[in-house]
């Protein structure tokens, strides 16, 4: 008789193509072996219907619960001990680290024999936050058992502290051949935003957020409008912050040579529209958006905060401190528009495509399984 499938609880905090845990997850989704593995997700935020639609398409269940409220959490807690009640799950991967100590806790309680803590960060916004988060992190070794990481910044940043606990490093990776470049979808998708075919466009991808760093972003563009006119910015993102970049392009009076898509499922689609791809981050656990950008062939402009782990083709990748807007304009200028190459083998050539990281992942459950 043939084995079911393991069933897999994945928590985070919500479904969004916005968002970039939730891009990772969805990949693990689509891209693991139905044969051995079904995941089910737990979130508590409000999530993108599409999304949940699809993990029900590959079997899987999208439980949501109360939202997180600090400092106990309660009806998240009691929420999540009912999900373990119905399932018996033998791995609970968690995504979400300052929350870990809350389910962690309520999978221990419950008997379930691995439960995985994965970061994908290098830190947060401010200070205050980064000390709140610290506190909440203090508690993840005594109910968590496995570690696992994007990179090995990321770990360093999450688990230093943790001295003598091994972490597994599953790389962000992506689907090479959605992202390979595309002459059709990029004369499609200039048309659409209204380009000239001598406009230079400089594409950023990400939330607005504080860590992605918009505002040293419009200053770059903005010391690069003052030498050239014809460069359009593109920028393809939502989130809190989008009010306050909004107004900085009105003081700048930039807003006929600036796009703002909003969230969007097609975002291969505006790498094709790109002729450059900046990426000013404060910090980046991995930076999933600047290997898409690689992989659709686009030079990329990175701060220095960008793990150099995601870099496939040194020659297409230059690292520039974000403290000179005028230095990003100047190499802006200089780099132009590049005629672009498909470099899809590259990624495979660096297992950076989703099914050797999906590979791993199977790995390191199937071993979890034997030796429990």
């Amino acid at each position: 008789m043939e084995s079911q499938p393991i069933r897999i609880l994945h928590v985070l905090d919500q479904l969004s193509v916005g968002s970039g845990v939730s891009n990772v997850v969805m990949g693990y989704v689509r891209n693991i072996n139905p044969s051995k593995f079904i995941i089910d997700l737990a979130i508590y935020l409000p999530s993108d219907k599409k999304l949940i639609k699809e993990v029900e398409a590959k079997k899987g269940r999208v439980y949501q619960l109360p939202c997180i409220s600090f400092p106990f959490a309660t009806d998240y807690r009691k929420g999540f001990a009912k999900v373990l009640e119905k399932e018996f799950y033998n791995i609970v991967h968690g995504h979400l680290l300052t929350a870990a100590f809350l389910f962690m806790k309520e999978a221990k309680r419950k008997g379930v024999a691995h439960r995985i803590i994965h970061t994908h960060s290098c830190g947060v916004d401010n200070t205050l936050k980064r000390f709140r988060n610290k506190a909440l992190t203090i508690l993840i070794p005594l109910y968590a058992n496995h570690y696992m990481s994007c990179s090995n910044m990321a770990a360093d940043y999450a688990y230093g502290k943790f001295v003598g606990k091994k972490v597994q490093v599953i790389l962000n990776a992506i689907e090479p051949d959605r992202f390979r470049f595309n002459i059709d979808k990029r004369n499609e998708t200039r048309k659409a935003l209204g380009l000239k075919v001598d406009d230079l466009c400089i594409g950023h991808v990400g939330r607005f957020a504080s860590i992605k760093n918009h505002t040293f972003l419009l200053n770059a563009f903005n010391e690069l409008l003052q030498i050239k006119n014809n460069v359009k910015l593109v920028l393809v993102g939502d989130g809190d912050l989008r009010g306050e970049i909004e107004q900085q392009i009105r003081e700048f009076n930039i807003g006929q040579a600036v796009h703002i898509i909003g969230e969007s499922d097609i975002v291969e689609n505006y790498y094709q529209a790109f002729d450059q791809f900046w990426f000013p981050s404060f910090r980046e656990g991995w930076g999933v958006a600047g290997l898409e950008a690689q992989c659709a062939g686009l030079p990329c402009l990175f701060s220095e905060n960008v793990p150099r782990e995601i870099v496939v083709i040194e020659n297409n990748v230059k690292f520039l401190r974000i403290n000179d807007p005028t230095k990003w304009a100047s190499e802006a200028q200089n780099l132009g528009i590049i005629e672009r190459q498909d470099v899809t083998q590259a990624i495979y050539d660096c297992n950076l495509d989703i099914s050797t990281q999906i590979r791993k992942l199977e790995d390191g459950y199937e071993a979890m399984l034997q030796g429990s």
